[in-house]
């Protein structure tokens, strides 16, 4: 099993989480995806090739969508395994058209007036399509997307309106192709690359007026700690002690006693954390098994639990484990 790549630091504050649990901090971690088909896995040298002058701009956004820690890319298509040719194209679909609208409006003193708005729109169709190449020239496969954007602006001057309308659609013409590019290139990827994913893992404090929660809340430190120690190392002390507490508390587990100190939403937390640890170590099976028992205790404990279950079905399903 290849080892998992861990990498940026992220802060979060305003997410779901249990009735006296406070999610402290946490941390991205990014790892290896299979595609589902195996048949190019080994082949890691990637060219990126526009296939008109405007497209080139965009070159280092289709680039960017791809596994940068799996993948070289390279300079020429003679020294790939594998290229992507791509093609995009903006057009306007529904000319610009200003209309107008004419409102009696009254002043304090009772002064009525006239006030017109000048309204102009705009649609913008887009398409892209990504074509996946051996060195040899055979072809892979293709992926083809397609979305339309209509842009629309208000003022009282008419001049105004378009000259503002035209600027929002300039700027929104350049999303719009990078978000396409972006999601034909992770269509390819899923079937035919390795791809890059997420996790975000939280740890928690706990608050209660009736219990002492002070192990935990001390876990919580070390999580924190580890979080922001860069060297991300899965075997720290500071992580190895954060466990051991939370493995103590597992031997108090009471699902029955809803008034336990360890009851099933913090018994849920629990098996949060060792699905979490076994992942970051390469464990998958064991990280499966441990986040299957915290939903089983409490599904609705926070949305990364989720999160984890569905990034290991789809490992699981490609026979990473």
């Amino acid at each position: 099993m290849k080892k998992i790549l861990i990498i940026a630091v992220i802060l979060n504050s305003v997410l779901s989480f249990g009735q006296n649990l406070k999610p402290d901090a946490s941390e991205k971690f990014y790892f290896n995806v299979w595609p589902t088909d195996m048949r190019y896995f080994e082949l890691k040298n990637i060219f990126v090739k526009p296939l008109s002058n405007t497209d080139f701009v965009y070159k280092s956004n289709l680039e960017g969508s791809l596994n940068n820690n799996y993948y070289t890319l390279v300079d020429a298509q003679e020294k790939s395994d594998i290229y992507l040719a791509f093609k995009t194209v903006t057009y306007v679909a529904t000319p610009l058209r200003t209309t107008s609208k004419t409102e009696q409006r009254t002043q304090k003193d009772g002064t009525k007036y006239n006030v017109t708005t000048y309204t102009s729109d705009m649609t913008y169709k887009y398409w892209i399509e990504i074509s996946m190449y051996l060195v040899s020239g055979e072809k892979i496969t293709s992926s083809v997307k397609e979305n339309s954007t209509t842009y629309s602006e208000s003022s009282e001057n008419r001049d105004a309106s378009i000259n503002a309308v035209n600027k929002l659609a300039s700027n929104g013409n350049t999303a719009e192709i990078k978000s396409l590019i972006y999601n034909t290139s992770l269509a390819i990827q899923d079937q035919y690359l390795v791809a890059n994913k997420s996790v975000v893992p939280f740890s928690f404090g706990i608050k209660s007026k009736k219990e002492d929660y002070t192990d935990f809340n001390e876990a919580s430190e070390m999580f924190n700690k580890w979080f922001k120690s860069k060297n991300y190392d899965p075997n720290s002390e500071d992580l190895k002690n954060a466990m051991t507490i939370i493995d103590n508390a597992l031997t108090e587990l009471d699902t029955e006693n809803k008034k336990a100190r360890i009851d099933s939403e913090v018994g849920a937390l629990c098996y949060y954390y060792k699905a979490y640890v076994a992942f970051l170590q390469g464990n998958l099976a064991l990280a499966n098994e441990n986040i299957m028992k915290s939903e089983e205790l409490d599904k609705k404990l926070h949305y990364t639990q989720q999160d984890l279950v569905n990034n290991l079905t789809k490992m699981q399903t490609r026979g990473m484990f």
